[in-house]
């Protein structure tokens, strides 16, 4: 028994009579266990605990005499330094809380008091949860009716009654960082409901916190009940001014913030110290490691088009139809090359003709057609090699757009003698049998093949001094789009401008072909991230494909498929959707539904459905895309590829770890065996493979991947830099739950 007489005022919490249910006592109890197993000073510690006479539960906490952390903030008017330096202790504790495998779940300014020594302390762990030691997830799910969350701080797993691990605090972390440095909440819910609050939280992207500054520019962030909505008193309670404000919130502190707040756990800082970390090196003046996101992370998702795949019969027969118009003209232009031209004629109206049934007395298929074509050619040609050379081209661009490439090459391989025989190595003809295969080659996605031929062809152009024609300026366009489907934006936009201006005096503004160039240009550009031109090219586009369409062109349907992928990259989810159903609506409306084109939009649509986690729906769309691309193309190409990528990570986040292993491993050795394969891509696989094997509780296959994943990212160059230490994380975590804390120790320093 005491009798000095010691004092100390604490914090006693207790269940009230008649609210001690079975589920609330057990949560009760499960925060004194919590909190008994917690010692650090950022968190407010357990003191001692009981029961009453009545059998209720109590907890004897420390007292904390203090301000909630928005409130404190505003009313010392701390900077935007001295707010990023105290949420770096609230780090702190919640790092501790994660080491000593505890969740807290619930983290907002209300459960964040600060002290008159400007000391933080976290408060409230009543429905933390306790984590599994191997894969660090909450060993239960939150039933979807649980109300104990808060919305304005729940993560979207957290929403969807998904499992919860470390993640979804470190979720918390970002929209209460977003709170402390603009002074607005990142959501605002106008339907309450429990759909309604998931549709926000699941589909809506955070507007960057900058963009909330920005003159004349509606806030799309709520301003905070305890905060002015006004922007001069949210920037004078941090003592600035709105510009400065918006100057110092963009670029590296958006960055931050917005990566904390992604949609997939899997995306954002792989630990809070990480988290932390970014901050510190915000603050020491050095480069952080959040970027926007990465282009091989969407192009992941995406699939987009730079050249149309016409209708196959349609463009076979344009092509034809086209081809007598151009002969009949030549024929009457020149004596000399009367007699070829009308040789040629007389080939295709026989070919043309075929395809009636009246007189072939059976209905042909067009690649029939063609391949009836093509054996006589020997026959009718062999002794006249001009007219065989145009014949084979034609064929062989009829053969491209039935996909059939191994027929295509096979003519167009038979004219580059042809050509160099009857007009030289040095010749424009001999620069467009050149691109001819390069087009080829490109189109059945050997990229390394089709580059040396493009430069092939643009070398002859120049050599003959052919550079202000049509054909000069449509052979940049086709290499830059080639080059922008390798990821190489800068390179492609520098041949865009000149193909354009070419293109321009050549075709004219209105020009269709000048309509491709610009919509090029606009993905160049995009693909750098320079979002506001990207708007007025597709727009100039569409002005021109629709002058010259006005009843409507597929191209058009390519623009808002192209589009769509920047909206959703510059974080509108909403109008990337809007944009890629006109597209895949148009599509539809031309082709049949399992034309190529109509998977690519089926596919991205997957890939928004996937992205707002609606996973059931993605997998019935990526299905029919995934049918298509196997139906249309060789087993090699890179868009099946992405349909078995993007189909695994369906399963995956489904629970059907088989199915998705069976497809990520097919994506994977598809990948790998590419003319030029990626690293991003490659490390992308791995990747997901070892965050699958994790959730599956194969650690040592887990390790594996991450290590084969880490390994293709710093290949892969700067571009990846960001994802790096995120690898890296969950790779020492693994290390060191298996006994290997020397191996998790050096990779501290990732990269």
């Amino acid at each position: 028994e005491r009798t000095d007489a010691f004092r100390k005022k604490v914090a006693i919490k207790i269940i009230k009579k008649g609210m001690d249910s079975r589920a609330l006592l057990d949560r009760f109890r499960l925060e004194r266990q919590t909190l008994a197993n917690l010692e650090h000073p950022h968190i407010a510690r357990l003191l001692d605990g009981g029961s009453t006479e009545e059998g209720l539960p109590y907890l004897v906490l420390e007292y904390v005499d203090g301000q909630i952390i928005t409130e404190y903030c505003d009313q010392q008017r701390l900077s935007l330094r001295e707010r990023l330096q105290l949420f770096g202790k609230v780090c702190q504790a919640v790092s501790y809380a994660h080491r000593n495998l505890v969740v807290h779940r619930d983290i907002k300014p209300s459960n964040i008091l600060v002290n008159h020594e400007g000391e933080p302390r976290l408060l409230d762990f009543g429905i933390a949860r306790i984590l599994d030691s191997e894969t660090g997830e909450s060993t239960a799910t939150t039933r979807a009716n649980e109300r104990m969350l808060t919305p304005e701080y729940a993560s979207p797993e957290q929403i969807r009654g998904e499992k919860v691990s470390t993640a979804s605090d470190i979720y918390a972390l970002g929209i209460l960082l977003y709170r402390l440095l603009s002074g607005h909440r990142p959501y605002h819910f106008p339907n309450r409901s429990a759909a309604g609050i998931e549709a926000v939280i699941s589909g809506h992207q955070p507007e960057p916190p900058s963009h909330l500054f920005e003159v004349r520019k509606a806030r799309a962030g709520k301003p905070d009940e305890e905060s002015p909505a006004d922007p001069m008193e949210i920037s004078a309670a941090r003592r600035t001014t709105p510009d400065k404000l918006r100057r110092l919130l963009s670029g590296d502190l958006d960055n931050i913030i917005l990566k904390a707040l992604r949609k997939e756990p899997e995306r954002r800082y792989g630990t809070v110290d990480q988290f932390a970390e970014d901050i510190e090196r915000y603050l020491a003046g050095l480069p952080v490691n959040a970027r926007k996101d990465s282009r091989s992370y969407l192009a992941a998702k995406f699939i987009r088009r730079h050249r149309l795949a016409l209708a196959a019969i349609t463009a076979v027969f344009l092509a034809l139809i086209t081809a007598v118009a151009g002969i009949s003209w030549q024929a009457s232009k020149a004596n000399l090359e009367a007699a070829k031209t009308r040789q040629t004629l007389e080939f295709v109206k026989r070919m043309l003709a075929a395809a009636d049934p009246q007189e072939s007395g059976k209905e042909l298929t067009v690649e029939q057609l063609l391949d009836a074509a093509s054996d006589r050619i020997d026959k009718e040609f062999g002794d006249q090699p001009a007219i065989e050379w145009e014949i084979r081209s034609l064929l062989g661009e009829a053969y491209q757009h039935l996909s059939r490439y191994d027929k295509a090459e096979a003519h167009f391989s038979a004219n580059l003698p042809l050509v160099r025989e009857q007009r030289g190595e040095n010749s424009p003809e001999m620069a467009n049998a050149y691109r001819e295969m390069a087009v080829l080659y490109d189109y059945s996605g050997d990229y390394t093949t089709a580059d040396s031929f493009y430069r092939l062809s643009a070398d002859r152009f120049r050599s003959v001094n052919a550079t202000n024609t049509p054909e000069y300026g449509l052979t940049l366009n086709d290499h830059a789009s080639m080059l922008l489907q390798l990821e190489r934006p800068d390179s492609a936009e520098a041949m865009l401008r000149e193909s354009l201006n070419i293109l321009n005096n050549t075709r004219g503004p209105m020009g269709f072909d000048t309509g491709i160039a610009v919509e090029n240009l606009g993905t160049a550009v995009g693909d750098q991230r320079r979002y506001d031109e990207v708007a007025p090219l597709y727009q100039r586009a569409l002005n021109i494909f629709n002058h010259n369409y006005p009843d409507g062109h597929p191209e058009t349907a390519n623009v808002y498929n192209n589009w769509s992928f920047y909206v959703l990259e510059n974080g509108d989810t909403a109008r990337s959707i809007e944009l890629q159903r006109k597209a895949r609506d148009m599509w539809a409306s031309q082709f049949d539904a399992d034309h190529v084109n109509v998977a690519l939009a089926t596919h991205n649509m997957a890939a928004l459905l996937f992205y707002t986690g609606k996973y059931d729906e993605a997998l019935q769309e990526v299905e029919k895309s995934t049918r298509t691309f196997e139906d249309a193309y060789d087993g090699d190409h890179p868009n099946i590829a992405s349909a078995y990528f993007m189909r695994g990570r369906i399963f995956w986040k489904l629970g059907r770890f088989r199915e998705a292993e069976r497809d990520l491993r097919a994506a994977l050795s598809l990948r790998e065996k590419q003319p030029e394969p990626s690293h991003s891509q490659i490390a992308s696989v791995y990747y997901t493979l070892g965050d699958l094997c994790r959730d599956a509780h194969r650690p040592p296959e887990a390790i594996r991947h991450y290590e084969a994943a880490l390994g293709h990212y710093r290949l892969a160059g700067d571009s990846e830099a960001h994802i790096l230490p995120v690898v890296a994380g969950k790779l020492a975590e693994l290390y060191r739950a298996n006994g290997q804390a020397a191996r998790a120790a050096a990779l501290s320093n990732t990269p």
